[in-house]
């Protein structure tokens, strides 16, 4: 091959590889053709090879011999997923229902989604609400989005007050008195010798019907003693009715307090009445506590 000849081979060489790398990308790859379905013309007996609309869009009107296949977009509140020859796009689903938010909302190529709100989990079509463990049953397994909380009751030496894993019973330190022992829905319950001395008799009321009583009784009772002075309030759990008891004491006096026991025995709880009026006898006697205890719990 001659100088000349092979000069030219070069130089025609190097302005392939320079038109090539000015090619942009997009050019250099061939892209994908739309899929396409078989459409056929009746009137005039003869089959297209016709492209499917693109998701987001439906199809108006099929290819023809000169026209390709016509497609328009999705109004509000309508869609496509995929390619398509849908003369119309498909309804997005209703709007998330109570206790439901949306995953995903509708767009003209997606349909709404929704889940369960937190708290919640599906069942039978519908988000019912997480069941919440009763006081002395600790949570075994936390609900989810598709299954119910399970709760277990509380084994010996721990306790749980409601929608809460069993926790041990803490006890209490050197310089405070056990007054009543754990039980599976409340903790060991504790004071000092100087705060049952100086009006501890009411303040250790609340630990008292913690114990004895369930929700139904206390709330009973204190319904009763709310009606006497006309303070009457509305509440529906056992944490509330604890919580108005409370207030009571705060408010009460002693022959209020001395009271109590007749005020139970009228709501049929004579036994509860019994060991309350032995409990107030022995603190107004300093049993639980010696005047040395006092000084060193001071």
């Amino acid at each position: 091959m001659s100088k000349t000849l092979s000069a030219r081979v070069l130089s025609l060489q190097m302005l392939v590889v320079v038109i090539l790398a000015a090619l942009p990308a997009s050019a250099a790859e061939t892209p994908d053709p739309p899929p396409t379905f078989s459409y056929e013309d009746s009137a005039i007996g003869r089959v297209f090879r016709c492209s499917l609309c693109r998701p987001g869009r439906h199809m108006r009107a099929p290819c023809t011999r000169s026209e390709p296949t016509k497609c328009l977009p999705c109004p509000s509140g309508q869609y496509t997923q995929y390619w398509n020859y849908l003369h119309r796009c498909l309804p997005c689903r209703a709007p998330c229902e109570h206790n439901q938010r949306e995953r995903h909302e509708c767009t003209p190529t997606s349909d709404r989604e929704c889940e369960c709100a937190p708290g919640h989990y599906w069942r039978a079509d519908q988000c019912v609400r997480h069941t919440r463990c009763a006081p002395g049953f600790g949570v075994k397994r936390t609900g989810t989005t598709h299954t119910d909380t399970e709760c277990d009751r509380c084994p010996p030496g721990t306790f749980s007050e409601g929608n809460s894993v069993c926790k041990p019973h803490t006890g209490c330190s050197d310089s405070l008195f056990k007054v009543f022992r754990g039980t599976s829905w409340h903790d060991d319950m504790c004071v000092s010798c100087n705060q049952l001395r100086n009006g501890g008799r009411l303040s250790i009321l609340p630990m008292f019907f913690t114990q004895k009583l369930r929700n139904g009784k206390l709330k009973r009772l204190v319904r009763l003693l709310e009606m006497q002075e006309r303070h009457r309030r509305s509440g529906s759990n056992k944490r509330d009715a604890l919580s108005r008891l409370n207030e009571w004491t705060k408010r009460a006096q002693d022959h209020q307090l001395w009271e109590l026991p007749a005020k139970l025995e009228s709501l049929q709880h004579h036994n509860i009445a019994k060991k309350l009026r032995k409990m107030l006898k022995d603190v107004q006697g300093s049993s639980y506590c010696t005047d040395k205890d006092v000084e060193m719990s001071g």
